[in-house]
């Protein structure tokens, strides 16, 4: 009797084959699901706005500042202290600007107002608060 030295597969996807390739698609599948959950994230800082009756809307350019419930103030993610956000208003001034103050509602209530009189003292912005209506 003569026994064949490989065995052979009548066509399709071999057996061997299938399970690891299985394996990686599980496995780009997980990978993807964790890299998808880090990018869907929100680009900003969870800042708890508080509520107000009124509102407008605002038109033109809009630099967003944030006073952080520890009192730091932050621009565009960057910590900045009062004295350089003064020097970025005085290198903005020949943009219109509207400066949005998007004060934490547990924030200490003299680093808001720091802020509200540094964009009052450059007189070259606007200056509104945001709030929740």
């Amino acid at each position: 009797m003569r026994f064949k030295k490989y065995a052979e597969y009548a066509g399709g996807l071999q057996p061997m084959i299938a399970v690891p390739l299985v394996n990686v698609v599980f496995l780009v599948m997980v990978c993807a699901g964790f890299w998808l959950k880090y990018l869907i994230l929100p680009a900003g800082m969870e800042v708890q706005l508080p509520r107000a009756m009124t509102s407008r809307a605002i038109q033109g350019p809009i630099v967003q500042v944030s006073v952080l419930d520890n009192g730091s103030m932050r621009l565009n993610g960057q910590e900045l202290t009062i004295g350089q956000f003064m020097e970025f208003l005085k290198l903005t001034a020949d943009r219109r600007q509207t400066v949005v103050i998007n004060a934490d509602s547990r924030a200490p209530w003299k680093y808001v107002v720091a802020v509200w009189e540094a964009i009052r003292a450059s007189g070259l912005a606007d200056c509104v608060m945001a709030t929740n209506p």
